[in-house]
C-alpha cells in the first residue's frame, strides 16, 4: 500500500465527523439491487453519500447547511450548491470479498418509482464493513468510533 492510499484511508474516519455524524452510528446499507449494480454498500452522511464498490470507495459530498434547508423547507434556492465527488481506488488489489459485521436493529425499505425490479425491502445495515484479503494477508475494517 503506497503513501497516497494510507491518507486517503486516514481520511475517511475525519470526513465522518466532520460531515455532521457525530451523534450517530455508521450505516453501512446492503445492496440489494436499489442502488447501482456496481454499489455493494452505501453510508449515508448527513451532507453526502460513500458508495463502497468492487476495490473502490466513491465520497459523494454537498454544502450540509443548504442541503438541510432545502430539505427541510427552509429555502428553495437550489442555485450554486457546492458540491464534491471523488473517488478512491485500491491499487493492485484484489477484489475484495465484503464482510458486513455487527448487524443493527434498523431496516429499510425502498419502494422508489413505477420499476419493482429496482425495489427493495427488509434491507440490512451495518455498523462496520470489512474488505477480506483486499491485499494478500491484509484485510481493511470501516467503522465509526466516537464520531470518527
Amino acid at each position: 500500500m503506497n503513501f497516497k492510499t494510507l491518507i486517503l484511508l486516514s481520511f475517511l474516519p475525519s470526513l465522518y465527523s466532520i460531515m455532521g455524524q457525530e451523534n450517530s452510528v455508521a450505516q453501512f446499507i446492503e445492496n440489494k439491487g436499489q442502488f447501482p449494480k456496481n454499489v455493494d454498500y452505501k453510508l449515508k452522511l448527513k451532507a453526502g453519500d460513500i458508495y463502497f464498490e468492487g476495490n473502490k470507495i466513491t465520497y459523494n459530498l454537498y454544502e450540509k447547511g443548504r442541503i438541510s434547508s432545502l430539505r427541510h423547507g427552509y429555502s428553495n434556492d437550489t442555485s450554486n450548491i457546492k458540491c464534491h465527488s471523488f473517488q478512491t481506488s485500491f491499487l493492485l488489489s484484489k477484489e475484495p470479498i465484503k464482510d458486513p459485521i455487527d448487524p443493527t436493529t434498523n431496516r429499510y425499505n425502498y419502494f422508489i418509482g413505477n420499476d419493482k425490479s429496482k425495489w427493495a425491502s427488509d434491507v440490512k445495515a451495518y455498523q462496520k464493513l470489512r474488505y477480506l484479503e483486499l491485499y494478500n494477508k491484509i484485510d481493511l475494517v470501516t467503522y465509526e468510533n466516537n464520531g470518527q
